[in-house]
């Protein structure tokens, strides 16, 4: 039912295909820097819960604090795209996608 939801979206990002790991997410535009780009959306859940998830959907989750983890793997979060190699070069998009 939730993936029935609208994708997140940015002017600053799109979705495309990559020639490295599938699906990605890239800069549509120069970025200025501290630019909140889109937010990294799903639901929370506890560090002892993480085992319950469905092994893909483990492949989408953040770590939020100690104890609790976002499953960003719903359809409509379109940040779950992100390639981490991207980001590292990229630290504010970064920061930007999941401290927004």
């Amino acid at each position: 039912m939730e993936d029935a939801l609208a994708p997140t979206s940015s002017p600053f990002i799109e979705v495309r295909q990559s020639k490295i790991h599938g699906t990605g997410v890239f800069a549509a535009t120069d970025i200025p820097s501290s630019t909140r780009i889109i937010e990294y959306v799903g639901r929370r859940v506890k560090k002892d819960d993480l085992q319950n998830l469905p092994p893909e959907a483990r492949y989408y989750t953040h770590r939020l604090d100690d104890d609790h983890f976002v499953d960003g793997s719903a359809l409509y979060n379109t940040a779950r795209y992100h390639v981490d190699c991207f980001l590292l070069k990229n630290f504010s998009l970064f920061f930007a996608i999941f401290m927004y």
